[in-house]
């Protein structure tokens, strides 16, 4: 799907509804990041977002190679958060959106269709928003009485996202695959949202809808 091909209605009120706010304990600082849940009726945010985000002026530092692995991987996030099956969440960090994650159901099973952290500042991301986004996702699965947690993990992407997967409990799929296939049951599930309170103080408040037009530039 191309989303600059997406109509939208200027009349519409394109709100998503935020969910928790959370605290990241790294070392002696406390790094806040909030978490909203998309709806169909924001896609005028995604499509600015993504026309507004510029990884080879945010982070310069990287080869050109692993910047234009980390754009597509972003649009590729961005595009799949249109999906009407999709459940998507954005992640933000003194209201600027640092990460994306979008995931569906099939069958007993949740599929993690992508994940993207977004640089805030010049050569800065904010520490934590995956491990944030993938407590959100494994709250879902168990609430939801999943099977599994599955992913694609990408090979050459900027960072070494196995290595971090691999941390948070999922487990590489030996059948051969263009991509890292790797799988995270219900177990492993249960034992990662005990392990998560450690590091993420976690707090789900009543959803409320924020127009989420208004942070970006």
């Amino acid at each position: 799907m191309n989303i600059n091909s997406i109509q939208t209605n200027k009349n519409l009120n394109f709100k998503a509804l935020k969910i928790a706010e959370t605290r990241n304990f790294l070392g002696n600082k406390a790094v806040q990041i909030d978490l909203y849940r998309l709806g169909r009726e924001d896609r005028l945010f995604l499509r600015k977002w993504a026309e507004k985000t510029n990884f080879f002026q945010l982070f310069p530092k990287l080869d050109l190679l692993a910047l234009d692995r980390w754009e597509n991987i972003f649009k590729y996030c961005i595009t799949s958060a249109f999906e009407s099956e999709n459940t998507s969440y954005i992640a933000m960090h003194n209201n600027k959106p640092c990460g994306i994650l979008t995931y569906l159901k099939a069958g007993n099973s949740f599929y993690l269709d992508g994940i993207c952290s977004i640089p805030i500042e010049i050569n800065r991301k904010v520490k934590n928003v995956g491990k944030t986004l993938f407590y959100q996702i494994f709250k879902d699965a168990q609430e939801a009485g999943a099977r599994d947690i599955t992913l694609d993990a990408v090979k050459n992407g900027p960072f070494n996202v196995i290595e971090k997967y691999e941390k948070l409990k999922f487990k590489k799929d030996p059948t051969t695959h263009p991509y890292t296939k790797m799988v995270c049951n219900k177990h492993k599930i249960a034992e990662q949202l005990k392990e998560f309170p450690y590091e993420i103080d976690y707090n789900e408040i009543k959803p409320f809808k924020t127009d989420l037009l208004q942070y970006i530039d």
